[in-house]
C-alpha cells in the first residue's frame, strides 16, 4: 500500500509543474515618445573668394597659349550652411579681359582646375582628416562615398556665362566648406601687347545645382 501511496503523490507533483509552466504571461510593452525640433542657425553665406588671380607677364605669341595663375590658385572660396536643408550652388562668371582703352583680349577663357588639397579627384569636398561626419571619420579617400559632401566642379570660364563651380544637393552641405582652383587662362593667337584686366563674379543660389 505504501509504495502505491509514493507513486501517486509523485505523478501529482509532475503535473503541477507542467501546468505551471504553461500557464506563463506573455510580456507586454509600451512607448515612450521622444521629440527635437532643429531650426537654422541663419542664411547660407558666401564668405571669402580669392582677391585676384594674376596670370603674370608674357611675350605675346601667335599660337594658342596657356598661363597658370601666380597668385590666387591656394586662395579657397568658402560657403557655410547654418542648418538649411535646402541645398546650394556657387557659380562663376568672368567678364571680358580688357586694357584701360577698350582694347579686348579676344577669344580668352578660362580654365577652373579642382585643386586636389581641397577635394578629391573625383571633385568631393573633404574636411579635415580627424574630422568625424555622421559617425564617420572622413578623409580625402572615402569623401566620395558620402553623398551630402559638397562637389566642386572643373568648368571653363567664357565671358558672359555663369558655370557652377562649388555646389551641394538638398539636404547636403551642411557647415563650413572650402575649395580652391588652379585657373589656367587660355589666349588665343592674333592678340596685341597690352595689360588686360577683368573680373570674376562668384554668386551663391541657396538651391541645388542642377549639373
Amino acid at each position: 500500500m505504501l509504495k502505491k501511496i509514493v507513486t501517486s503523490v509523485v505523478a501529482v507533483i509532475v503535473a503541477l509543474v507542467i501546468n505551471g509552466t504553461l500557464s506563463v504571461d506573455a510580456a507586454s510593452s509600451t512607448t515612450t515618445k521622444a521629440n527635437v525640433e532643429l531650426t537654422s542657425g541663419g542664411p547660407i553665406t558666401l564668405d571669402a573668394v580669392p582677391a585676384m588671380y594674376d596670370f603674370d607677364t608674357h611675350d605675346a605669341k601667335q599660337s594658342l597659349q596657356h598661363y597658370d595663375a601666380i597668385t590666387g590658385d591656394k586662395s579657397p572660396i568658402q560657403v557655410t550652411n547654418p542648418g538649411n536643408d535646402t541645398g546650394w550652388n556657387v557659380t562663376a562668371e568672368m567678364s571680358k579681359l580688357e586694357t584701360a582703352s577698350g582694347l579686348q583680349l579676344m577669344g580668352a577663357s578660362i580654365d577652373m582646375i579642382n585643386n586636389t588639397d581641397y577635394a578629391g579627384d573625383s571633385g568631393v569636398a573633404y574636411l579635415p582628416n580627424g574630422a568625424v561626419l555622421n559617425g564617420v571619420t572622413t578623409t580625402k579617400d572615402n569623401a566620395s562615398a558620402i553623398d551630402m559632401f559638397p562637389k566642386a566642379s572643373s568648368p571653363t570660364l567664357t565671358p558672359g556665362t555663369a558655370a557652377t563651380v562649388f555646389s551641394a544637393v538638398q539636404g547636403g552641405g551642411v557647415g563650413v566648406w572650402q575649395t580652391a582652383f588652379k585657373p589656367v587662362l587660355n589666349v588665343p593667337a592674333g592678340n596685341v601687347e597690352g595689360t588686360y584686366t577683368g573680373t570674376i563674379t562668384w554668386t551663391l543660389e541657396q538651391t541645388p545645382s542642377g549639373n
